[in-house]
């Protein structure tokens, strides 16, 4: 995710990447490696937590997601989210239904 000045929590162009979206980052991760699953036609997010463990000040983010369990209509994934310098920002795990 690029560094925005629109994605930062109120307090200047030095304040930290806002919550939600570092949240809809890993959403979004976890969905497209939902997706690289040959089997899936059709999936939605079921529960996701997130585990926010530093500050995302100035940075782009980039999210790694990966399938870390699959069922037939399950699949539990987990993601992680660095920022430039490869610090640990936060650490999600994902349940989505699939079809």
């Amino acid at each position: 995710m690029p560094f925005n000045l629109d994605l930062l929590n109120d307090g200047g162009p030095k304040a930290p990447v806002h919550g939600g979206a570092i949240a809809t980052l890993a959403d979004l991760a976890a969905c497209a490696a939902v997706w690289s699953l040959k089997e899936t036609t059709r999936s939605a997010t079921i529960s996701m937590t997130i585990n926010y463990t530093g500050f995302a000040t100035e940075s782009d983010l980039v999210a790694r997601a990966k399938v870390r369990r699959k069922g037939k209509r399950i699949a539990s994934l987990s993601v992680e989210i660095v920022d430039d310098s490869g610090a640990l920002v936060a650490d999600a795990l994902i349940t989505y239904k699939i079809a």
